[in-house]
């Protein structure tokens, strides 16, 4: 027997590319991507008890999920939908000065002598991570000289 149970870190203010990831899966894995991916039914439409049963559950999931420091950003939401896409447009704001300073931050990152490679490899994937939610994509020769002032 496989076990159900399923451990998610909750959604702080730095992780949603990770915890985004993870929440679309265990989602998918129970059908209720739908709910987050699809425009809510028309009122007529609302009255179908199956679509009530999946959006409410779905909610729920994604709540569960949540650290208490987001709550607020969901709060008066009725929908999976308007839970999800709250969520994604507090933690992909899009502006110029997010993308700058994610770039600084990638331009400035160094390894620490005798620091984790592992551990600073991460943190650089995941400031590519941000800056592709941000609409910036790096393609890999610009990351290798975007630093350096080519």
């Amino acid at each position: 027997m496989v076990d159900d149970r399923v451990s998610i870190p909750k959604l702080n203010s730095t992780n949603w590319q990770i915890w985004k990831i993870r929440v679309e899966s265990f989602l998918a894995r129970d059908d209720l991507s739908k709910y987050i991916e699809e425009d809510i039914p028309a009122t007529d439409d609302l009255k179908d008890a199956a679509w009530k049963t999946g959006d409410r559950k779905t909610k729920g999931t994604i709540i569960l999920f949540l650290g208490d420091n987001q709550l607020s950003l969901v709060k008066n939401c009725v929908h999976a939908k308007h839970v999800w896409d709250a969520l994604r447009n507090h933690h992909e704001r899009v502006s110029r000065s997010t993308r700058v300073a994610l770039l600084k931050r990638l331009c400035s990152a160094r390894l620490q002598e005798n620091g984790n490679v592992e551990k600073h490899l991460s943190d650089i994937e995941e400031i590519f991570d941000r800056l592709a939610a941000a609409g910036h994509v790096l393609d890999t020769v610009t990351s290798r000289f975007a630093c350096l002032g080519s």
